[in-house]
C-alpha cells in the first residue's frame, strides 16, 4: 500500500499545533475564575493562583503610568494567595510608558509581561514588595530605560539577568543578599544610554556580595553596611563606593573614568594608571600604590587619610596636585621619583612627614606645600629651586636641617614669593650646602676628591655642578678610589655603570643580550616581569631577557625575538600553531580569533580535523577554523550546526528536510526511520514517506 502525504514540515507543524491546543484546553479546564474587577486596570484571579492584569488605557494621574496595581479591598483579598502575575499589554499605549509594580504579596514568585509589538518601556518601579521574586519574563526584544527597586524583599536579582535596561536603581532592600548582573544587557539605543548601564545601590544592609560583569556607564554603591565583596566591570564614566565599612578589598578596573571611594574597610589600594580622577577618604587606609603609567597624583587624592603610612609612586609621575596628601598624619616618609617637576599648594599640609627630599625637576615650592608638618625635621632641596613661598614651611616647628645641593651663591639667588627672606621661611634651621669635588685622571683611571683632597670611595651622588648632593647621579668608587664602569657587583646584586661612570637604569645591551636595571634602584632585575612601553618582558635567572618559549609558574608564554611577550595572537613553532591569550598565557581548548573559532589541544597545539568535546563532534578545517554548514567528509556529506556541532537526525533548512544518521552522514535513497520508510533524492532532500517499503 502506497500513501502519499504532504511535506514533512506540514505534518510536524500540524502535530505541534494539535499538541499546543490540547495543552491549552487542559489548562483552561483545570482552572476557574475566582475573582475579577475593574479599577485602573482590569484584573482576573484564577483558581491556580495566577493573576492576570490587563491594561485598559486608564493610566494614572499626570504621570502616564501604563499598568497600575489596583487598589481596593476585593483586589487586596484576592492578591493574598497569588503566586504568578501576568501583565497583558496587548493594547499597550506607548504614551503611557511606565509600569508600576507595588505591594506584591509574599507568595508571588513569577511575573510575566505579554503583548505584541512592545519594544520599549520607560520605567518599571518595584516598590514595597513582600515577595521574593524568582522570574520576570518579558517579550523578546523589549527594553527598559529604567528599573527601580525600593523597599522590596528580594534576596537576589537573578530574575533580571536577561532584562535589557539602561538604569538599575536599588534602594532600601533589606533582604537583598547578593547582586549578580551582566551590565552588557544595557540598552543599545543611542538615544537612551549607549552600550553602557547605570547601576545605583543604596542602603541594602543585608547585601554581602556584588558581582557585575560586562560594561557600565556609572556605578554607585552606598551605605551597605555588611558588603564584603565587589567585582566590577569595565566602567566608562564614574564609580562611587562609600560607607561600605566591611568592604576590605576592591580591584579597580582600568578605564578613563572618575573614581571616588569613601569610608570603606580597605587597608590597601592600587590606583590604576588610566583612571581619570581618583580620591579616597577613609581612616583605615594604610598603603597606597600608584600604578606605573600614571602621570599625576590628583587633587585631594588621599586627603585626610590619617592612617596612611606607605605610598608607592612610580617613576613617570610628573606632579603632585593640590591637597593630594593633606592631613595624612600617619605619613612619616615618602619617596618622590625624579620624574616629578611640580608639587602644588597644600600637597603635604599637616602630614606626619619627618623628612622630605624634593626632586631636582622641581623649581618652585608653592604656598603651604608643607605647612603644619610639625614632625618635619629634615628637608633636602635641589639646586634647581628658583622660588619658595613665604608660607611653604609655616608651622614646621621641628625643622632643624635643610640640605641644599647648590652653593652659597646660588642659595642667595632663590626668590621668596609673597615677601620675606629665606630666614623667614626656614626660621632657625641650619642650612647645609653641597661640598664641591674635583675629578682627576691618573693613568687613564678616574678619581674624585673632596675639598680636602681625599679620594671618594663607595657609592656617591655627584650632580652636574660637581657637588656632592642627593639630586646627583650615582657613581661607585672602589677601595682605591677608582671610578667603576660596566658591570658592578655590590651587596649580592648587580648594577651597570656607563662609560662615564653613571649608574644606568632601564635597558642595557651587553653583546647580543638585553638586561633591565630597576628604574629606581638600578638593581638588575632577575626572575621577574617588567613592563616597558606597554609591553611585558621576562628577565631570567641570569638577568638576560627571555625569548622564545618559557614556562613560568606552570604556565607557558612566548616571547618574540625582541623579547616582547606575545598576547592575543598566533605563534608558529615549526609547523605547529599556538594561540596566546590576553594574559599572554598559552591557550588550550576553544578560542575565537577574528570571526572564527579554533580548538587548541592539551599541549596548546592548534587541532585540525575531527574532535569530540562536551559530547559533540566538531570539524576543524585545514586552517584550523571550525567549519559550519555542509561539509564533504570523504565520500559523505555531513552538516555542522552554527555552533559547529555535528548534526544528527532530522534537519530543516528553509522548506527542505534532510536526515543525517547516527554518524552524522546525510542519507539518500530509501531509508527506514522511526518504523517508516522515507525517500530522499541524490542531494539528500526528503521527498516522501511510505507505510511499507
Amino acid at each position: 500500500m502506497h500513501l502519499r502525504f504532504k511535506v514533512l514540515s506540514s505534518v510536524l507543524a500540524a502535530a505541534m499545533a494539535l499538541s499546543a491546543f490540547s495543552i491549552m484546553v487542559s489548562a483552561k479546564s483545570d482552572r476557574e475564575v475566582v475573582a475579577s474587577g475593574n479599577d485602573s486596570s482590569d484584573w482576573v484571579l484564577y483558581s491556580d493562583n495566577t493573576l492576570e492584569i490587563k491594561d485598559n488605557g486608564n493610566g494614572y494621574g499626570n504621570f502616564g503610568y501604563g499598568i497600575v496595581m489596583p487598589e481596593n479591598q476585593e483586589y487586596e483579598e484576592a492578591l493574598a494567595n497569588v503566586t504568578s502575575i501576568v501583565f497583558d499589554m496587548t493594547d499597550w499605549n506607548p504614551d503611557l510608558n511606565t509600569l508600576y509594580i507595588n505591594r506584591l504579596s509574599k507568595n508571588v514568585s513569577d511575573l510575566t509581561i505579554i503583548g505584541d509589538g512592545i519594544k520599549y518601556i520607560n520605567f518599571v518601579n518595584f516598590c514595597e514588595c513582600e515577595a521574593d521574586l524568582k522570574s520576570f519574563v518579558v517579550p523578546e526584544g523589549i527594553e527598559f530605560n529604567s528599573i527601580s527597586i525600593s523597599s522590596c524583599e528580594f534576596t537576589s536579582l537573578d530574575f533580571l539577568k536577561d532584562i535589557k535596561s539602561s538604569t538599575l536603581s536599588i534602594y532600601d532592600c533589606y533582604s537583598l543578599k547578593e547582586i549578580t548582573l551582566n551590565s552588557d544587557t544595557g540598552s543599545i539605543d543611542d538615544n537612551i544610554s549607549g552600550l553602557y548601564m547605570d547601576i545605583y545601590v543604596f542602603r541594602c544592609n543585608a547585601l554581602t556580595n556584588v558581582s557585575i560583569t560586562g560594561k557600565a556607564k556609572e556605578i554607585t554603591i552606598r551605605n551597605c553596611s555588611i558588603l564584603e565583596n565587589v567585582k566590577l566591570p569595565e566602567i566608562r564614566d564614574y564609580l562611587q563606593l562609600s560607607n561600605n565599612s566591611l568592604l576590605d578589598n576592591v580591584d579597580l578596573p582600568d578605564g578613563d573614568y572618575r573614581c571616588n571611594l569613601y569610608n570603606l574597610g580597605l587597608k590597601e589600594i592600587t590606583v590604576p594608571a588610566s583612571v581619570k580622577t581618583f580620591s579616597y577618604r577613609g581612616e583605615l587606609l594604610e598603603k597606597a600604590t600608584i600604578s606605573s603609567g600614571r602621570k599625576s597624583i590628583g587633587e585631594y587624592m588621599f586627603s585626610s587619610c590619617k592612617n596612611l603610612n606607605s605610598v608607592s609612586i612610580p617613576n613617570g609621575v610628573t606632579s603632585v596636585e593640590y591637597g593630594a596628601f593633606m592631613g595624612c598624619k600617619g605619613l612619616k616618609s615618602i619617596e618622590l621619583p625624579s620624574s616629578i617637576y611640580g608639587i602644588a599648594s597644600l600637597a603635604f599640609r599637616g602630614t606626619g612627614l619627618e623628612s622630605i627630599s624634593i626632586p631636582s625637576g622641581v623649581s618652585v615650592i608653592e604656598y603651604g606645600t608643607f605647612k603644619d608638618c610639625k614632625n618635619l625635621k629634615t628637608v633636602y632641596l635641589p639646586s634647581t629651586i628658583k622660588s619658595i613661598h613665604l608660607e611653604a614651611f609655616k608651622n614646621c616647628s621641628s625643622l632643624t636641617d635643610v640640605y641644599y645641593s647648590g652653593k652659597v651663591s646660588m642659595w642667595k639667588n632663590i626668590k621668596v614669593s609673597d615677601g620675606g627672606t629665606l630666614s623667614d621661611v626656614f626660621g632657625n634651621a641650619k642650612i647645609h650646602f653641597a661640598e664641591s669635588v674635583d675629578w682627576l685622571n691618573e693613568g687613564g683611571k678616574w678619581y674624585c676628591v673632596d675639598s680636602a683632597g681625599t679620594r671618594l670611595k663607595g657609592w656617591q651622588q655627584i650632580n652636574k655642578l660637581n657637588l656632592l648632593s642627593n639630586d646627583g647621579d650615582w657613581y661607585y668608587f672602589d677601595d682605591k678610589g677608582v671610578m667603576q664602569t660596566g658591570w658592578l657587583s655590590s651587596g649580592h646584586t648587580w648594577f651597570y655603570m656607563s662609560k662615564s661612570g653613571i649608574q644606568v637604569t632601564g635597558w642595557v645591551q651587553d653583546g647580543d643580550k638585553w638586561y633591565y636595571m630597576d628604574d629606581v634602584s638600578g638593581i638588575m632585575v632577575v626572575n621577574d616581569w617588567i613592563e616597558s612601553g606597554g609591553d611585558y618582558y621576562y628577565m631570567g635567572a641570569s638577568g638576560a631577557m627571555a625569548t622564545g618559549w618559557l614556562e613560568i609558574d606552570n604556565t607557558w608564554y612566548y616571547f618574540n625575538a625582541s623579547g616582547r611577550m606575545v598576547k592575543n595572537g598566533w605563534v608558529q613553532s615549526g609547523k605547529t600553531w599556538y594561540y596566546m591569550g590576553a594574559s599572554g598565557a598559552m591557550a588550550t581548548g576553544w578560542i575565537k580569533s577574528g570571526a572564527n573559532w579554533y580548538y587548541m589541544g592539551a599541549t596548546g597545539a592548534m587541532v585540525i580535523g575531527w574532535i569530540e568535546d562536551g559530547g559533540n563532534r566538531y570539524y576543524l578545517g585545514p586552517s584550523g577554523a571550525m567549519v559550519t554548514g555542509w561539509h564533504k567528509d570523504g565520500d559523505n556529506w555531513v552538516y555542522l550546526r552554527p555552533t559547529g556541532a555535528l548534526h544528527i537526525g532530522w534537519l530543516q533548512l528553509g522548506s527542505v528536510w534532510y536526515y543525517t544518521d547516527s554518524d552524522g552522514i546525510m542519507v539518500t535513497g530509501v531509508q527506514k526511520i522511526d518504523k517508516r520508510y522515507h525517500e530522499f533524492d541524490s542531494n539528500g532532500r526528503w521527498i516522501d514517506y511510505y507505510v511499507d517499503k
